[in-house]
């Protein structure tokens, strides 16, 4: 009888035994299926975010999928199924495995959903301009970056644009108008002078033709041959005239810049992240002097700059702004040139001894016309690829009053050379030679030399950032199109962070629900 209890007691305990032991076992197998699902998808992710744009990283050094996969539909369906494909042959390894054993854990299947997506255009291209910036970090000097933030700043305070170019022929203009007023209008007449009916002073039709002439000029057109016709129709076979439809550029796509997903967001701010960036696209793109090999356009970050449908114009823009910053520097040079100071007094008190017109405004006038035409030779030369000084010195300037003004208004007198060609021109980097004036103090009496390309590092550093960075985005899809394979490439339909959430399914109907972000 005892031992029939002792045989029925353990019976039971074994079966309570054999029970839990198996409960265990299958607690077991779903947690290791779990793992073994959150492996698949991890490796699904990562292996579809293998499949970045090979061109775009070796010409851009971007990390970013192409949603389009090389075909004309782009969408994000795309990625999720290349994940959800990645993640089932994971579930699926063959059975000579043990692991992945069918007779043990039996495989499985996964469904994927994008939730969140971060894509190269948001935030008006300041995805693409992040990666851009975090790539040429490792690639800028501090000291480079220290010169070209002193250079914007010289230009910044002494005002050397258009605008302090014209507001200084409006002062001018106003001095010719208040001294003509006051002469006009004086109560005392000199012996042998004529007046009016009114008893104001009445000027010969030369002396009316001069003062209409000194109240209503533009050096531009009136002294100087317009730019455009000394540097680009005169080698017009250099300059590429290529007009192109900004309706098809990413730029014009305004529906595709979202804000980026709270969860996808990055909050770093750096100051000199436009500084970063500037440097970024001068050693990325091509322009004038450094043209890009198979680039769709000729003059890219002229029109990074300039912002037109048409390549001429993208170069006439630039030239123009790059004459009136040398325009204004060169009557800085002048003024602190005694010797050239001294020779303006004079011209203006002669002419003003014969003239209605006072000599402050005759000195200004010639100020303008010398530093204009002076001008046009820099520009040939920063064309050539040759450095000019920012303030030059008297032994550095091309023109002279020796023999007259009128030199100064006459053309070339130095043998104007063929801009180079440039159909074969050399690829990156960028030359400068910023980094040179870091020990110095960066103010004027520094003798900096520029090239063409430091001129347009601040022309684009001090435009709009969120402008630049479209038109980064213009240039970067346009070039990539030149690509085999990528004719229907398209820059804001590329992503470089995504959150996906994973549903999968074991052999015995267990559901296994995964969320998982990945970004580059």
């Amino acid at each position: 009888m005892k031992k029939g209890v002792i045989t029925v007691y353990l019976a039971l305990t074994f079966s309570v035994l054999l029970s839990i032991f198996i409960s265990a076992l299958e607690a077991a197998k779903i947690s290791a299926y779990r793992l073994i699902a959150e492996c698949a998808v991890q490796n699904g992710i990562i292996s579809a975010f293998g499949e970045y744009n090979r061109e775009l990283l070796k010409q851009y050094d971007l990390l970013f999928v192409d949603l389009s996969y090389q075909t004309d539909k782009a969408s994000v369906n795309a990625l999720s199924d290349h994940v959800g494909d990645y993640i089932g042959q994971n579930l699926s390894e063959p059975e000579s495995r043990y692991l992945y054993a069918r007779d043990f854990w039996g495989s499985g299947t996964a469904e994927t959903n994008v939730c969140a997506v971060r894509m190269a255009s948001d935030e008006f291209g300041g995805v693409l301009k992040n990666q851009a910036v975090e790539y040429v970090k490792d690639e800028v000097p501090v000291f480079f970056i220290e010169d070209l933030m002193s250079l914007v700043r010289i230009k910044e305070e002494y005002s050397l644009d258009k605008e302090s170019f014209d507001k200084y022929k409006s002062e001018l203009k106003e001095q010719a108008e208040e001294a003509l007023n006051e002469d006009k209008n004086g109560k005392e007449t000199e012996d042998g002078e004529e007046t009016d009916s009114s008893g104001k002073k009445k000027y010969s039709e030369a002396d009316e033709l001069l003062i209409k002439e000194m109240t209503d000029w533009d050096i531009e057109i009136k002294y100087l041959k317009p730019i455009d016709l000394l540097i680009l129709k005169k080698n017009a076979k250099d300059v590429s005239a290529k007009i192109f439809n900004p309706l098809d550029m990413p730029s014009m796509r305004v529906a595709n810049f979202q804000k980026v997903d709270k969860e996808l967001k990055e909050n770093s701010f750096d100051p000199f992240e436009n500084v970063y960036f500037t440097e970024y696209i001068m050693r990325k793109s091509g322009n004038y002097v450094r043209p890009k090999e198979n680039s769709y356009l000729k003059y890219e970050a002229e029109y990074i700059f300039a912002g037109q449908n048409n390549e001429s114009a993208n170069l006439s823009y630039t030239i123009h702004a790059i004459f009136y910053i040398r325009t204004v520097a060169n009557i800085i040079s002048l003024k602190n040139d005694k010797e050239k100071s001294e020779i303006v007094q004079s011209i203006g008190d002669g002419l003003a001894s014969f003239t209605p017109v006072p000599s402050a405004v005759y000195q200004g006038l010639i100020y303008c016309i010398w530093a204009a035409g002076e001008s046009t030779f820099d520009v040939e030369d920063l064309l050539k690829g040759e450095k000019v000084s920012l303030i030059k010195k008297g032994s550095d300037f091309n023109l002279s009053v020796s023999g007259g003004i009128r030199n100064l208004l006459a053309d070339s007198k130095r043998e104007i050379k063929s801009l180079p060609d440039h159909s074969g021109g050399k690829n990156l980097p960028a030359e400068s030679s910023l980094g040179e004036y870091s020990e110095n103090s960066k103010e004027l009496s520094v003798d900096i030399k520029l090239s063409y390309e430091d001129y347009l590092r601040i022309l684009i550093l001090t435009t709009a950032s969120d402008f630049t960075t479209l038109r980064l985005m213009d240039v970067i899809e346009t070039d990539l199109r030149q690509s085999e394979g990528n004719s229907h490439f398209r820059i804001d339909m590329c992503t470089d962070a995504v959150v996906f959430e994973c549903t999968v399914v074991d052999s015995n109907g267990i559901l296994y629900e995964l969320k998982r972000k990945y970004c580059y």
